[in-house]
């Protein structure tokens, strides 16, 4: 009998062959071998009515030309590519020029002199750097543009850009899109605590959705955040350029990930910075993707009418709410006509989230996101941040909510939910009420519908969920 062994140690695996003399084959697979060098749980046959013995002696040694191969799985048909790249750059990739007198200069529009890269499907791209400015404006700080048109490099074009300054201002958007910002940083001291910040700007897309989140250690020592959410973007192919106004970024790191149909994007092209430390190899990820839908045009009513104009409805009790159970990724719409007694802008109606299935009562901050119409938050999960933006007066909300009829959207991507309520109000005009919470848990929820001393009149829910496996790395 003989006893052939192939080894590569580099990944600790070795090709076993035994065969008789007459070179019938008794055994032909790839084993692990051990820490020790030597092949473990190779069994001989000391003879008949004797039993085995280990064969543990057998050394190992570097040389032999034979490398270990893992055979390719077969891909579903239904599988998604994800390819994750990452540049970490040298100090002297920056954006802007330095004028060495403590001002810099960087035409806002010059897609040219910006930072650009090429995302395709849902994209996930982050730069981390510093901020320099001269604290001379608001808006002389870092930006972020995003352009349908691949090959234009200068002049924003209302409908094919979408341009995101950093002061909290859009200075273009897609046609068709909505987009609202929001932060938590003072405008008056703005401009002075980005001279010098560090930031980790992020910009997700999942299908016509793109949120942006900057997180920004300021000079002065603490961390604020800035976050966009735009709705109804094209899913085209785009450019993503980092750039801003007469300022001056450092940046250190770029990483980008694409997720596209029977795409492999494993390249990062990133126009202008030719200083780059090095690219890691791409990480590529198949998974299948499993999509439920259902809608429910049953009509139902969430809260009391109790005849004379007024509502009642608890606002911590989930077991008077309307209540869906999501898992993975996941798309909910309700539409409902909301009605209130005009006496307080919180009387109307509310979403909330729950990691909890079964607790129906008092919120839990950890456990509940809990999102009031009204532009508040009453409970966040657990490491999530949380910032809503609106487009419509405190002062007359409670009026224009009366009779106001709502169709709110909830979509999780990963650990970022998404909230968008499209009010038509009872003043005849269109308002927003966008909510974006980034680091958020994964967990199967409840999603619950409902409000305080409200009346909801719902006529459709409409829920899909999509959860992912991964086939192969």
């Amino acid at each position: 009998m003989t006893v052939k062994a192939q080894v590569d140690t580099t990944v600790g695996k070795a090709k076993v062959t035994i065969s008789k003399a007459d070179g019938t084959s008794l055994f032909d697979e790839v084993v692990d071998i051990n820490g020790g060098g030597k092949l473990s749980g190779l069994q001989i046959l000391r003879g008949r009515g004797v039993g085995t013995a280990s064969v543990d002696t057998i050394k190992v040694s570097d040389g032999i030309e034979w490398e270990y191969v893992p055979e390719e799985p077969e891909i579903p048909e239904n599988a998604i590519a994800v390819s994750t790249v990452t540049n970490r750059i040298a100090d002297e990739c920056t954006v802007g020029t330095d004028n060495g007198d403590g001002t810099y200069t960087l035409d806002w529009w010059n897609y040219a002199n910006f930072k650009g890269l090429k995302v395709t499907g849902d994209f996930d791209v982050t730069f981390k750097f510093k901020n320099n400015s001269a604290e001379a404006q608001n808006f002389h700080n870092f930006a972020l543009a995003f352009c349908t048109n691949l090959t234009r490099l200068n002049e924003l074009n209302e409908g094919e850009d979408l341009y995101i300054r950093s002061d909290n201002f859009i200075s273009a958007k897609f046609t068709g899109s909505t987009v609202i910002p929001a932060c938590n940083w003072e405008w008056d001291n703005y401009k002075t605590i980005m001279n010098g910040a560090t930031v980790k700007l992020n910009a997700k897309r999942a299908g016509t959705t793109i949120v942006v989140d900057a997180e920004i250690s300021g000079s002065d020592g603490n961390t604020y955040h800035y976050m966009i959410t735009a709705v109804d973007c094209p899913t085209d192919d785009m450019m993503v350029y980092l750039g801003g106004e007469n300022c001056y970024l450092e940046v250190s790191e770029i990483a980008c990930k694409n997720t596209a149909d029977k795409e492999e994007t494993t390249e990062l092209s990133v126009y202008g910075c030719k200083d780059n430390v090095g690219t890691e190899a791409a990480d590529v990820v198949y998974v299948t993707k499993e999509a439920k839908n259902s809608i429910d045009n049953t009509a139902s009513t969430i809260g009391t009418d109790n005849g004379d104009g007024t509502y009642t409805l608890d606002w911590w009790n989930y077991a008077n709410f309307k209540g869906l159970k999501v898992t993975g990724d996941f798309d909910v719409t309700f539409k409902f006509k909301n009605n209130s007694a005009e006496a307080q802008n919180f009387h109307n109606f509310a979403l909330a989230f729950c990691t909890n299935l079964t607790r129906l009562n008092e919120l839990n901050e950890g456990e509940d996101l809990y999102i009031r119409s009204d532009n508040f938050i009453s409970a966040k999960f657990t490491g999530s941040t949380v910032i809503p933006a609106c487009n419509w007066e405190w002062d007359n909300y409670k009026t224009i909510m009366n009779g106001a009829t709502v169709k709110l959207n909830a979509k999780r991507a990963g650990t970022t939910i998404v909230v968008d309520a499209e009010i038509s109000g009872s003043d005849g005009n269109t308002y927003h009420y966008m909510i974006t919470a980034v680091d958020c848990p994964t967990d199967d929820m409840m999603v619950y519908l409902g409000g305080e001393n409200c009346y909801l009149e719902v006529s459709e829910v409409n829920v899909s969920t999509t959860t992912r496996t991964t086939v192969t790395q």
